[in-house]
């Protein structure tokens, strides 16, 4: 597997309401990503260490970082930089659920804008331009909606003074592209 994209995913307790959806959405299109995933658990106190090593055995794109201490949310996602392969580094929020393509989608619209430092992607939630208006309730129709607005929107990018981090695009500088 070519590993173009490195997806850091840092975790800290409440596997089944953040990290398990968010990990789940990302392995369902398997045999259709070129991405590694890697998990980085932040000293959970309850069973979400656990849980990540049995969601990603046998999973050979994902691999887990289990931190005695907690270090936070940048310290989490440093240590997963420390070990990414990819040429695209994407920090993503634990309870961010993925729609189908949409790693690969961001990660080649950077790629085409060498200009553009960072990418962040529109959400339903957010405190910022990035967010879009839905009028579902649940978590298809969110998404569906947002797979109607993208469409009609292609081609369609604007600069933002302030990206929210709940998905973060940059490319990877340690790395030769």
């Amino acid at each position: 597997m070519t590993v173009q994209t490195s997806v850091i995913i840092v975790s800290h307790n409440n596997f089944e309401n953040t990290t398990g959806p968010c990990l789940k959405s990302l392995l369902r299109h398997q045999g259709k990503r070129d991405f590694e995933i890697i998990l980085v658990d932040n000293a959970s106190q309850d069973d979400t260490p656990q849980k990540i090593r049995d969601l990603a055995a046998g999973e050979e794109a994902v691999r887990v970082v289990i931190n005695k201490d907690n270090r936070g949310f940048a310290g989490g996602n440093n240590d997963g930089a420390k070990t990414a392969r990819g040429k695209t580094l994407i920090l993503l929020n634990s309870d961010t659920v993925v729609p189908e393509g949409g790693i690969e989608r961001l990660s080649r619209l950077l790629f085409d804008h060498p200009d553009w430092g960072m990418l962040g992607p529109v959400t339903n939630e957010a405190g910022n331009e990035q967010k879009v208006f839905t009028r579902s309730k649940d978590q298809d129709g969110i998404i569906g909606e947002g797979k109607e607005w993208c469409a009609r929107s292609q081609g369609y990018y604007f600069p933002s003074e302030r990206l929210d981090f709940f998905v973060l695009l940059s490319k990877n500088r340690s790395m030769k592209v």
